[in-house]
């Protein structure tokens, strides 16, 4: 009897043993677990703390820092820290890294099974590229007074930027230049290069805006002296759509928007110079090719 009953609860060990494994295999995929690492930085000097914001798939899940390429074997860890929380988290670890290039990996529940992971180098001269800002910022980290940067949107994977250069006091200007960083490539195309910047009287600022539902951005230039004078250049990657100007408030583009589904852009001003009354003036183009704008309808009405 004895027998009998040893027999029968080796079995239901075992299919419970079957069971646990089955649903393991769910739990441990991809898809089924989450879980995510950002690094806002991407390049460390040599025993600098590494820093990166984590969203664990469970409060066991833990964090390794490996050469890059080298398998997940623990011989080959630098530095490890456990979560204790499934929540959104800070976490730093001080590793003591040598140069080289590493992986911040994220592990699933005290296991070897890999979740997310992101390569970063350690340098004694970490120069942080125009790429290295817009990756960081795009994935939500800080901004940066030295950029004026525009994230990729659903219509497009390109990021756009103002790069400022280093501001000479001795004449009151600085130097920058209007980028385009493809980051699918890792590169950057310079549209505009060395651009002069007044910071003294007149003062001028430049920015950059994304046009809603297109893959079309604006960049904007304004003057500031006894007159306030504007330029918008609506751009697509490096081409040049349209311009328009303002001198103290004439020509000011009063309303900027899309329609039929981002297939046209629409832009009103206000014309100054018609008479006796102000002149509202509405321009319609079609832009459903993002190279070529086409003015397709103009209407007038007088400013109420």
């Amino acid at each position: 009897m004895k027998r009998i009953l040893f027999i029968i609860f080796v079995i239901s060990l075992n299919f419970l043993n079957a069971t646990s494994l089955s649903s393991n295999k769910n739990i441990y995929s991809t898809k089924k677990t989450g879980g995510k690492i950002i690094m806002f930085r991407l390049k460390y000097l040599p025993g600098e703390t590494i820093e990166a914001d984590v969203s664990p798939a469970s409060e066991r899940d833990w964090i390794g820092i490996y050469p890059q390429g080298s398998s997940n074997a623990w011989k080959n860890i630098k530095a490890w820290k456990s979560l204790s929380s499934s929540k959104y988290t800070h976490v730093s670890i001080n590793a003591s890294l040598k140069a080289g290039e590493y992986e911040e990996r994220l592990f699933f529940r005290n296991t070897y099974k890999v979740i997310s992971k992101v390569t970063f180098s350690v340098s004694s001269t970490p120069k942080e590229t125009i790429v290295d800002k817009v990756n960081a910022y795009c994935k939500g980290g800080p901004s940066d007074k030295n950029y004026a940067i525009i994230c990729p949107n659903q219509y497009d994977n390109l990021a756009h930027a103002i790069d400022y250069k280093k501001y000479n006091k001795g004449d009151g200007h600085r130097k920058y230049d209007l980028v385009t960083v493809y980051l699918n490539d890792n590169a950057v195309r310079i549209h505009k290069g060395d651009q002069d910047l007044s910071m003294r009287w007149p003062v001028e600022s430049v920015s950059l805006e994304r046009l809603k539902h297109t893959p079309i951005y604006i960049y904007k230039k304004s003057s500031r002296d006894a007159d306030q004078n504007y330029y918008w250049t609506f751009m697509y990657e490096g081409t040049e759509l349209l311009h328009f100007s303002s001198n103290d408030g004439n020509g000011m583009l009063s309303n900027i928007h899309t329609t039929n589904r981002g297939k046209n852009l629409v832009l009103s001003y206000i014309d100054f110079n018609t008479r006796p009354d102000r002149t509202i003036v509405t321009k319609t183009y079609d832009i459903s090719d993002p190279t070529v704008a086409k003015l397709i309808k103009t209407t007038t009405k007088p400013q109420k």
